[in-house]
């Protein structure tokens, strides 16, 4: 019984051979030309099965005489209200039995003003003679018992396991049995009528019970096992109050037991529900269970299904297991390898296959041959087109095309080094895998394999980056499913797609480094010469600003050379240079800052050193008597540079608004992802002018 292939087999062969039993028995039973249908006022025959329905009056035979009532055709006998009556049915249709197979049956029946009588001829049942009824009631139990068999192949028989296998025993039965005794036409022996009724019954209660098993072992056990074994036992002690017939009321021995464990699964699964509140994985699968199990219990109960035919009634049942399955596969209900859904489908096909050849050969009344030509050309032209059509639409995962996901994880590992927000690598891979698939948590940890992984149930997946850690995702789609074989590939691509980021953006910036070196023996070799060149030819008065000229380039190539320089040596040349400026214009100069281990990019020194000049050209411009005072401060990892002097009212705010150098300082900073304030207030010795140039430090845009 452990071994794998004894399992398949059994799984297989148990189904199998218990729906071949059914056909036996169906086709056991005696059957006459004539159809009997029954109303609620009396029982009309089709005489020659096709002609106009007649009312029965009364069945006569050499050694007794029935007269005939609508319950001799009813469909399900529990309807009847007491025992008594119950066994009265029973025997009379024994009666008539024995008779017909006896071939000494005589029918009465009276059309208008006119009576007949004539004999009623036995003959063998045929598949063709079998409803439409009783396949579909057939299929039905052989679906739900099927589906519970594939369960209990793989894995160990937990007690949830065991109450879901119980519920496909169960409704094999009450379906089966009641695809026997009500596709009869009239005719049954009640040695086989009466505990197929009985089955019936014991059917149904195991199908609560399975389910009450069910809802208070899973997703979490809520009771002992010595009480989930009593609930798996109470069906066959319900049971025995209709087979010793302790009540004349079938409400009291049928419908009570049937209601009150009925009530012990809801109650489960409200119980469940409030358990687990913090799982959003359980409660998706509880939801398909209760959508399921709600549309189908519940209008039995309220008897919403009275005038709906019983086969189609009963056939609803297998929506609970569709609701179970939907839970199964995509939730990992009962923790089921991933092999058996192949297993699962290669024989659900294989049986659709035969059920729809079937099907087809009993309702065309064709020869052999022609039937298996035309059963062939539907299913080859109809059924596997129409199969794949449903399979891509309701099965195949669109989300994972390529297109897909690439389209929502790319702009997150481009946004990271489109912006100067400090978006961190880790930071941009996270988003794009949050994007993906849509996690309730994305980690990233220590891992010190480089393997992926599908852990916890496939609840998780671990996604290495190859640097002694790992990405883990938890509950993909916010909960409503879990992770599969495909997404460790999506995963994997993810990662990829962000190296071949990284790269081709490294490749970028090592391309411009490249042409700046270039840039920059180009300034130097042929800009510098022509500057030495002026420097030896200028006149006294103007080799000062030649000097300047030649020393800013070299500041220029030095910034655009390196990669940063320390903030105590960008100081420094500031300073040496606003004092000589300020000299220049015999203007006093106050410098104050501090020591600093900061460091500024190339970039930054550039652009900051332009925006000093700018600042203390306009200072110098609208200075109205006092020194000119720098302030140079760390705030954090903010480099902060305040350039004050007095001026004359309204200056600074006519020049923001009209010249380009104001606007320039903006515009310079932002390039640093800095900012440039500008302001003028009043004090005590008159207005002044302030310029507040803010840059990070080590700030790479």
């Amino acid at each position: 019984m452990n071994s794998v292939r004894s399992r398949i087999f059994i799984g297989i062969a148990v189904p199998v051979l218990m729906t071949l039993l059914i056909f036996g028995i169906a086709l056991s039973l005696p059957t006459t030309d004539a159809r009997f249908i029954h109303t609620p006022e009396s029982l009309l025959v089709e005489p020659d099965n096709n002609g106009p329905a007649v009312e029965v009056v009364a069945f006569h035979w050499p050694l007794g005489y029935l007269k005939a009532y609508p319950e001799l055709a009813i469909d399900e006998p529990d309807v009847i209200e007491t025992y008594p009556e119950l066994n009265r049915l029973f025997a009379d249709i024994q009666l008539l039995t024995q008779a017909l197979t006896a071939d000494v049956l005589v029918v009465e029946t009276a059309a208008e003003t006119t009576t007949a009588s004539y004999r009623l001829t036995v003959r063998s049942r045929t598949l063709s003679d079998l409803p439409t009824d009783f396949w579909i009631q057939v299929s039905a139990a052989f679906v739900g018992l099927l589906l519970c068999t594939l369960v209990w192949l793989p894995g160990q028989v937990t007690l949830a396991k065991a109450g879901f296998i119980l519920t496909g025993v169960g409704y094999f039965l009450l379906a089966t049995s009641a695809g026997i005794y009500s596709s009869r036409n009239l005719f049954i022996a009640s040695d086989l009528f009466q505990p197929l009724s009985l089955v019936n019954l014991l059917g149904t209660n195991l199908f609560m019970g399975g389910l009450s098993v069910l809802l208070w072992n899973y997703p979490k056990a809520l009771v002992s096992v010595r009480t989930s074994y009593l609930l798996l036992v109470l069906p066959l002690l319900t049971s025995q109050l209709a087979v010793f017939q302790v009540f004349d009321e079938l409400a009291l021995s049928v419908y009570l037991p049937f209601t009150c464990i009925l009530a012990i699964a809801v109650f489960g699964m409200v119980q469940q529900f409030r358990n687990n509140a913090d799982n959003p994985k359980n409660r998706a699968a509880l939801r398909w269970i209760l959508l399921f199990m709600t549309a189908t219990t519940i209008p039995a109960v309220l008897k919403l299904y009275t005038d709906v035919p019983q086969s189609v009634m009963i056939a609803s049942f297998v929506f609970v297991y569709a609701g179970m399955m939907i839970a199964v596969t995509r939730h990992q209900m009962f923790d089921i390898e991933r092999w058996s859904y192949k297993l699962w489908g290669w024989f659900l096909g294989g049986m659709a296959v035969l059920l729809a050849d079937v099907a087809i050969a009993s309702a065309i009344g064709l020869s052999q041959t022609t039937t298996l030509a035309v059963s062939l050309a539907v299913i080859g032209w109809l059924y596997f087109p129409v199969r794949q059509m449903l399979w891509r639409r309701f099965f195949m995962r669109r989300d994972d095309q390529l297109q897909d996901w690439l389209t929502r994880s790319l702009p997150e590992l481009l946004r990271a080094h489109q912006s100067a927000d400090g978006v961190t690598r880790s930071t941009s891979v996270i988003n794009a895998l949050k994007a993906v698939f849509s996690p309730l948590s994305v980690e990233l940890q220590a891992h010190d394999s480089d393997l992926h992984t599908l852990e916890a149930g496939n609840n998780t997946l671990r996604l290495a980056n190859g640097k002694g850690q790992a990405f883990v995702l938890s509950h993909p789609a916010e909960g409503r499913r879990t992770f599969r074989e495909s997404d460790l590939r999506i995963g994997e691509l993810v990662l990829a797609l962000n190296e071949l980021v990284q790269r081709s953006l490294a490749a970028r910036a090592e391309g411009a480094q490249e042409e700046r070196a270039r840039i920059r023996q180009d300034l130097h070799d042929d800009l510098g010469a022509k500057l030495l060149r002026l420097l030896h030819r200028a006149q006294p008065d103007d080799r000062p600003l030649v000097k300047e000229a030649i020393q800013d380039l070299r500041t220029l190539l030095q910034n655009n050379a390196t990669s940063g320089s320390p903030v105590s040596r960008v100081l420094h040349q500031w300073q040496a240079e606003a004092d000589l400026r300020c000299q220049d214009h015999n203007i006093p100069l106050t410098w104050h800052s501090a020591a600093s281990d900061g460091e500024l990019s190339a970039v930054a020194v550039s652009q900051v050193s332009m925006a000093l000049r700018e600042a203390l050209s306009n200072a110098i411009r609208y200075r109205r008597g006092g020194p000119v005072s720098v302030t140079v401060q760390e705030d954090g990892d903010q480099l902060q540079l305040r350039i004050t002097n007095l001026c004359e009212e309204g200056a600074p705010e006519r020049s923001a608004g009209q010249g380009m150098g104001l606007r320039n300082l903006q515009e310079r900073m932002q390039r640093t992802g800095g900012t440039a304030d500008v302001s003028c207030d009043k004090t005590s010795q008159g207005y002044e002018w302030s310029v507040i140039l803010t840059t990070p430090l080590a700030v790479t845009p």
